[in-house]
């Protein structure tokens, strides 16, 4: 009889734990380390490890499906090719994150407010607006 339990867990959940899964020698978090993952949604304000912390920290049954999907793999509740529209918001709330995160210290340290500089003019030269960045909350969002 075979009791390997194969959960189904959401795509963005699935698409962050391929991501350390690919990235594991580059980002140097091991999928298995919950609490590495936690240091580096601290650290950086990484938006993968954000996700896989939300799912994580929601319930007891979230935490067994994900350490299930880690160990014995996974479906998901969606097809794990995600649309652009889908590609692209997860994208823009990695640059918001990456933004926000730079904010905390900008004061402190010039290569941060340098970076959120940056990250303001290639925003700006390529025409693309992001809700509560570089445009009104309120505004719709430009997608390329």
């Amino acid at each position: 009889m075979n009791n390997v339990l194969i959960p189904v867990i959401p795509v963005e959940v699935a698409l962050a734990l391929e991501y350390y899964r690919s990235h594991i020698v580059y980002s140097q978090v091991d999928p298995l380390n919950i609490e590495a993952i936690r240091r580096r949604a601290l650290a950086d304000g990484n938006a993968h490890a954000k996700t896989i912390l939300r799912y994580y920290d929601e319930t007891a049954l979230n935490r067994r499906n994900y350490l299930a999907a880690v160990l014995n793999g996974y479906t998901t509740v969606e097809p794990l090719n995600p649309s652009a529209d889908e590609l692209r918001r997860i994208a823009y709330e990695n640059i918001r994150d990456k933004y926000e995160h730079a904010s905390h210290f900008a004061d402190m340290f010039p290569y941060d407010s340098g970076y959120q500089r940056g990250i303001l003019f290639v925003l700006s030269e390529l025409g693309i607006n992001i809700a509560g960045l570089n445009v009104e909350e309120s505004t719709e969002v430009t997608y390329l």
